[in-house]
């Protein structure tokens, strides 16, 4: 199996960091340094010393921020209640930050969403970026109703406010039957039309469908190398209200992470992180979950974080990311890691760096 093994910059390793995207070899994390800024960094899969910081907001925010990554990886919007320059009043914001020249705008909760605001619990807020807009889900409920919004982005010329703006608009995902029960957080599998999935203790899954406004239950295939029903999970401080039956925290050895076609699943069990593509036929209504890869947990990797590309898996540590190829590299990478393991060699240890190796190809695109 192949990896990657990258340290992790300094503005980042000693703090808590969010993972807030990653796009083919570029992964994007925001480190949580203070109250006074929110910056995000990236770094290339291929090159150790790739490390740049892609954008940096100042503003007085208390400590709810959510970041989601467009498909294309060319938009990053991060939901967060602050202060910015030039206006000191608190407010709730969408950043959209351009990746590849660093673009900041920024759009304040238009007033005529404000009603609409009232019902959203921002301390439970996922913010997710489809092929055809913006959403927030609640990704804490268990069983209830799933609150859901559509965002739009307003300039100013879209509405009748004097600045960029944002308006949420509900369109909320019904209960599924409380035969069928779960502990587990929703998963995001395709918000364009309001896919979620929902796993209990048993072999059976559910998935509600937008277009029909309907839970259909999945069975899995014979192929299928992971049992939900005989995995232990525990909801840590569970919350009844009006609003649904949640959890702070779920504990388990299992953990879904990425979305769509790049769905994958972790069990962490004998000092080892296994790896599963989740893969959904939705024709015959079945699913399976097939190993993929393996590595040894990190030694800090009670705070590691995860993210999956169609082609990596990336395990976040405070000290290290490690970069796990799903399948073969290519020649062209191939390539890649062997220049930068023969002039590493040739040095006093340092990495060499992204610019040093445009210099050394005599190329001036972006390297992979």
């Amino acid at each position: 199996m192949n990896f990657v093994k990258i340290s992790v910059c300094p503005q980042i390793r000693t703090t808590s960091s969010k993972i807030v995207g990653f796009h083919h070899s570029t992964l994007y994390v925001a480190p949580a340094r203070d109250e006074k800024t929110i910056e995000i960094y990236s770094v290339n899969a291929m090159i150790h010393d790739s490390w740049k910081r892609i954008v940096k907001i100042k503003t007085i925010h208390d400590s709810i921020e959510e970041f989601t990554l467009s498909p294309n990886g060319l938009f990053i919007y991060c939901l967060f209640v602050g202060t910015v320059e030039h206006d000191e009043n608190f407010k709730i914001y969408i950043a959209k930050i351009c990746t590849t020249t660093s673009a900041l705008d920024l759009y304040p909760l238009n007033p005529a969403s404000g009603d609409e605001f009232e019902q959203v619990y921002i301390n439970n807020i996922g913010l997710h970026c489809g092929e055809n807009g913006l959403y927030m889900y609640d990704r804490t409920i268990a069983m209830g109703p799933i609150k859901f919004w559509t965002i739009a982005l307003l300039d100013e010329t879209d509405s009748n406010f004097d600045e960029k703006s944002f308006i949420i608009t509900p369109n909320h995902i019904p209960a599924h039957a409380s035969t069928h029960e779960c502990i587990r957080f929703p998963i995001a599998l395709n918000l364009d039309n309001r896919e979620v999935i929902k796993i209990a203790n048993t072999d059976e899954i559910l998935i509600f469908n937008g277009s029909t406004e309907e839970w259909i239950s999945y069975f899995p295939e014979s192929a299928n190398q992971i049992d939900f029903g005989k995995i232990r999970t525990r909801g840590i401080r569970e919350v009844y209200g009006r609003s649904g039956h949640r959890f702070n925290a779920v504990e388990s050895k299992l953990s879904v992470f990425g979305r769509g076609d790049n769905l994958m699943a972790k069990i962490s069990e004998k000092g080892m992180h296994i790896f599963y593509s989740f893969q959904i036929n939705k024709e015959n209504l079945t699913y399976k979950l097939v190993k993929r890869a393996q590595v040894y947990q990190m030694k800090d990797s009670f705070s590691y974080r995860l993210a999956s590309t169609s082609g990596k898996i990336a395990l976040v540590g405070r000290h290290n990311v490690v970069f796990i190829a799903l399948q073969p590299l290519t020649l062209k990478e191939h390539s890649f890691l062997a220049i930068q393991k023969y002039f590493l060699s040739k040095t006093t240890g340092s990495r060499i760096t992204e610019a040093e190796l445009q210099s050394i190809l005599q190329i001036k695109i972006k390297l992979i």
